[in-house]
């Protein structure tokens, strides 16, 4: 018997080897036992008011792996020996009321083509959803020179916008060390700076050279200082 498998008279097809089973399986049945009764003989004498007929659903409970998974984005995923599977909810409405939640998934390891979704018990069947394939595009030479030209034209903008900026920021920090920074307290600040600005105006050389010219008024007989001027002669305090 050793080497007979490898002789092509004994190779099958998939095709021809379900076939097989299936004949193999109908003579099994029909083939009587020791009892004299066959298999078929022995269901037919049965008792069969308790007898319940297996759905796919149920098939699929006693005999597949299961795992409890999250929905999100519409899509479940998992992994089985490193291999990342995907697979997406393609009913909007049920998509939309499975998501952020959790169900169980049925699966059978040797075809992971579909799978299918129950409650995170595993009792009631939801559906079945198909292996999310992902397709790989392969862009052609004049694509791929549009693509190019659309990124070095963007990435000439995107630093010419950046070297704006810097130049404005560096053109606000200059504005910032020339400009007085007014304190909480703005009143008090803002009279502050107009006296050391007075201060200022009347220690220029050209007006000291006009005490000089002019006789001393005595301050009785001072003139009237204009109306941005008080009494004492300082700017006028701004409210």
């Amino acid at each position: 018997m050793q080497g007979l498998y490898t002789k092509n008279k004994y190779l099958r097809d998939e095709k021809t080897l379900r076939r097989l089973i299936k004949v193999l399986i109908a003579k099994y049945n029909h083939k009587p036992r020791k009892n004299g009764k066959s298999p078929n003989d022995i269901f037919e004498e049965a008792d069969k008011a308790n007898l319940v007929q297996l759905k796919k659903p149920d098939i699929v409970r006693m005999f597949y792996q299961n795992k409890v998974r999250q929905v999100k984005n519409c899509q479940i995923s998992f992994t089985y020996e490193g291999q990342p599977y995907t697979y997406k909810i393609e009913n909007n409405i049920l998509a939309n009321k499975l998501n952020g939640s959790e169900v169980t998934v049925m699966y059978d390891i040797k075809d992971l083509s579909s799978v299918a979704i129950y409650d995170k018990k595993g009792q009631d069947y939801i559906c079945d959803l198909q292996l999310e394939e992902k397709i790989n595009v392969i862009p052609k030479k004049r694509d791929k020179l549009i693509i190019s030209k659309h990124y070095w034209s963007l990435k000439k903008r995107v630093e010419q916008n950046l070297a704006e900026l810097m130049g404005d920021i560096e053109y606000g920090r200059e504005q910032l060390e020339a400009i007085p920074v007014v304190a909480l307290n703005p009143k008090a600040h803002l009279e502050e700076i107009l006296n050391n600005a007075e201060n200022e105006w009347f220690s220029k050389t050209e007006f000291k050279s006009q005490l000089k010219a002019k006789p001393i008024i005595k301050k009785k007989d001072r003139p009237p200082l204009p109306r941005i001027y008080n009494v004492k002669g300082s700017l006028r305090k701004i409210n």
